[in-house]
């Protein structure tokens, strides 16, 4: 994966570390379609606030998301979209409700399960695509978009 990542950002966030990651992209019926590579990098700000940022090939294969964003704009001409998901983890043998799955069937919604208890949480998502790439930014204690937008832009204008 060529990118260039930034060691730190104008509003105070820092490289903490990162790592390339084997992605498994599974269908509805939870069959493994495709294995992909991503790398993901974690920054830190001096009040201990965690944003995740990654990058991959924007393969044809990959899913799009269809819903629409909470926010767009552009970016130096590039369209970046923001998000602000809701998640409810839960245990792998958790069965949901008729409430719980209509829930779910919401935009912005999503299960996940694997978690030792039920919990929900706010997740927001910065996307966009230049050049072959794909990029995001993901915070999982969301506050002001700016924060996201502005980092992005560091990253677009670095490209």
């Amino acid at each position: 994966l060529q990118t260039t990542i930034p060691d730190k950002f104008e509003n105070g966030f820092r490289f903490q570390g990162g790592e390339v990651r084997e992605v498994e992209a599974k269908d509805d019926n939870g069959d493994l379609v495709l294995t992909y590579q991503e790398l993901c990098v974690y920054y830190e700000n001096e009040d201990g606030k965690k944003i995740i940022f990654c990058a991959g090939e924007n393969l044809e294969e990959l899913p799009k998301r269809d819903d629409v964003p909470d926010e767009s704009r552009s970016v130096r001409e590039v369209p970046v979209n923001y998000y602000l998901d809701h998640y409810k983890f839960v245990p792998e043998d958790y069965k949901l409700s008729e409430a719980e799955e209509a829930w779910a069937q919401q935009p912005g919604n999503y299960v996940s399960y694997g978690s030792d208890e039920v919990e929900e949480q706010e997740v927001a998502f910065l996307t966009w695509t230049e050049n072959g790439m794909y990029y995001f930014f993901m915070d999982t204690n969301p506050g002001d978009p700016e924060i996201l937008f502005a980092m992005a832009e560091e990253v677009i204008c670095q490209q």
